[in-house]
């Protein structure tokens, strides 16, 4: 029976795997563009095949530089078209290439560091050169590039027929040693449908992770869990037993759900598992590997946990259900407690990183209600200092005016009273005595009752004018026989508080100095006159 067993990748393992000088990063890593291989041996051979043609066409012997020849073509990612362009374009490229370290299995370190990820596989491309070899090949292979896109041409014709579209679909299907550039989802989901057809079960197996390596391996990482990776091929001979005996046991699956383990599958006819194989250094399937965090060796400069291949399942011997479960279970025990103790660990401080967080979030809200309530009390006593100065100024505004207004009150007593006097001089003169009745100039006889009730009674002549009674009221108290002279006041109209009003018939006697009294017959030749203050009304008289 064909166990896979004895197979290997073309890319051999860097010295000092697992060591504390070999960051995670610089992991075995497959080449940059990965064929998928029929199947491992196969591609051993090819290579050899490969080796022996670059020889032939190159006139190399065969003891040329071997490991550097080697070397060279792994680099060039086993492209022979690649390879022959650059070394017509630069011969000594052979030399110049590195050597790739091996890996020696007597010295293999302590732990085993489980790759964080693959690369992606870049597009392939063809080196153009100048060398007449070169035009020569393309001469050569021309005629079979042009018969070969003719038969495409002419399958997809006859595609259209029902006879020919098997054949067609046969025609059309993509090589297996190019890349395929896939979603890892969508392999994932492939490899899990493809696993349970083979166990003929929508149920039974494990709970295979719908994702690529890369992602299990980053929730493993962040939540401290096993990794159970799982790699087939087509090519062996053991794989449905293996399915139908192990994966989808209920001891197994007993297992593997009670310490939470999380399982990836894949199959090495797809780029990512097949990058997998290759830096986990599979070499016989089907393959496991558990994986789980751990402590770095004592060489290391870091203290933080990596991630560590535990146990190695490949072979026969992963065929035997019971001895799968043991080696799976006592590694789950013996590294399930260190494991809970990084989680718990990793958790406390996660703990304490909250905790100081929250506690600078707390102290930020506060200084910020701080600030706010400092910003607002400020802007309080500003408002309360701005309405106090705006009454301040209302008050200073309000007390200049009253100052001024009392000042032209004051202004205009001072003027009334000088005008007062200097009216009084100005009666005086025109009335240098009191008018008798037997004077024989024309004269009217005037009873006024005052507002206070008093009466007088005062000769007015005939060409006094009607301000002449109105000043006489208004200064009769300073009219004196002074000598004393007052001039009248500049800028001043002496305005008159008061009506002088005829009782019978009720007539106002206006304040006019252009209508003499001779020319009102209600105080001509005699009449009364009753004083009204503005506001005042007396009608009893």
């Amino acid at each position: 029976m064909d166990w896979c067993v004895g197979a290997s990748y073309p890319n051999t393992r860097p010295s000092g795997l697992g060591t504390s000088e070999t960051p995670l990063a610089t992991l075995a890593a497959p080449p940059l563009l990965i064929t998928t291989p029929m199947s491992i041996l196969s591609a051993i051979s090819s290579h050899d095949a490969l080796l022996g043609e670059f020889r032939t066409i190159t006139g190399l012997s065969e003891d040329n530089n071997d490991p550097q020849l080697r070397s060279f073509l792994q680099s060039c990612d086993w492209n022979l078209e690649i390879a022959l362009g650059q070394y017509f374009d630069n011969p000594n490229v052979i030399s110049e290439t590195a050597l790739e370290p091996t890996f020696s299995a007597q010295n293999e370190p302590e732990p085993d560091y489980a790759p964080l990820s693959v690369p992606s596989i870049p597009p392939t491309y063809t080196a153009h050169t100048n060398s007449l070899l070169s035009y020569f090949q393309t001469a050569i292979l021309l005629p079979f590039t042009l018969g070969g896109k003719l038969f495409t041409i002419l399958m997809y014709i006859l595609s259209f027929m029902p006879r020919f579209g098997r054949f067609f679909a046969l025609a059309r299907r993509p090589s297996r040693s190019e890349p395929r550039l896939v979603n890892p989802q969508d392999t994932a989901r492939n490899f899990i449908r493809q696993f349970h057809d083979d166990i003929d079960s929508e149920t039974l197996g494990p709970a295979f992770a719908e994702s690529g390596y890369t992602e299990v391996i980053n929730l493993s990482k962040s939540s401290y869990r096993f990794v159970l990776v799982i790699l087939q091929s087509d090519e062996c001979d053991i794989t449905t037993s293996f399915n139908r005996g192990v994966l989808a046991s209920q001891r197994l699956n007993g297992v593997l759900n009670q310490h939470e383990v999380l399982v990836w599958g894949g199959n090495v006819a797809e780029s990512e598992a097949y990058q997998v194989a290759n830096a986990l250094h599979c070499t016989q399937f089907p393959f496991s590997a558990l994986i789980a965090l751990s402590a770095p060796g004592s060489s290391s400069n870091s203290s933080a946990p990596v991630m560590t291949v535990l146990a190695r399942l490949q072979g026969p011997e992963s065929a035997d259900v019971s001895r799968y479960v043991a080696r799976l279970l006592a590694k789950l025990e013996t590294h399930g407690p260190t494991l809970a103790q990084m989680r718990d660990h990793f958790l406390a401080i996660n703990r304490d990183r909250e905790a100081e967080r929250q506690i600078r979030r707390d102290q930020d809200d506060a200084y910020a209600r701080s600030l706010a309530r400092d910003r607002e009390l400020s802007e309080a006593q500003l408002r309360q200092q701005q309405h106090r100065e705006q009454e301040r100024l209302k008050e200073e505004r309000q007390l200049e005016q009253q100052r001024q207004r009392q000042q032209l009150r004051d202004a205009r007593e001072v003027k009334a009273s000088q005008w007062r006097i200097w009216r009084a001089q100005e009666f005086q003169k025109s009335h240098p005595s009191q008018t008798s009745s037997s004077s024989s100039t024309p004269s009217a006889r005037i009873s006024i009752r005052l507002a206070n009730g008093e009466r007088i009674v005062q000769n007015f002549l005939a060409d006094d004018c009607l301000e002449d009674i109105y000043a006489f009221i208004e200064c009769r108290e300073l009219i004196s026989n002074d000598a004393s002279t007052v001039l009248k006041p500049k800028d001043y109209n002496h305005e008159y508080n008061f009506d002088l009003v005829s009782p019978m018939p009720r007539q106002v006697i206006p304040v006019s100095t252009d209508v003499k009294i001779n020319e009102i017959k209600v105080i001509w030749p005699s009449g009364t006159l009753v004083v009204e203050k503005f506001g005042d009304s007396d009608d009893d008289s």
